[in-house]
């Protein structure tokens, strides 16, 4: 899980609390973010639901506003207004559509 001790101690949320939260011990949030397993489906779904995001951006597949953030300008990403809001669904069409408006300017990453 790429992303998953990132997203928690980016929103001050404990192990213990995320595993109260979704019904899991904390060693098992331990063992997830070292790497030494990998939550399955129902667990995976449960997390990307607490958090708001993909399951793609846990596992480290997709970006997400911080990436948004960085990479594009204040008043590109100004114009995208309520990003966190959206379903991660939309997030994800949002994030392709800026990356394929970037590469039309021919903006090198």
């Amino acid at each position: 899980m790429l992303n998953l001790k990132e997203i928690r101690t980016k929103n001050k949320i404990s192990q213990s609390k995320l595993a109260d939260a979704i019904g899991v011990s904390r060693s098992t949030i331990a063992m997830w973010e070292t790497g030494g397993s990998q939550p399955d489906n129902d667990n995976l779904k449960a997390l990307s639901q607490y958090f708001g995001v993909t399951t793609d951006y846990l596992l480290g597949s997709q970006k997400n506003a911080k990436y948004l953030e960085e990479q594009l300008s204040g008043k590109e990403f100004a114009l995208l207004g309520n990003f966190r809001e959206l379903t991660p669904e939309d997030q994800e069409d949002v994030v392709s559509y800026m990356e394929f408006k970037k590469s039309q300017r021919g903006v090198k990453e």
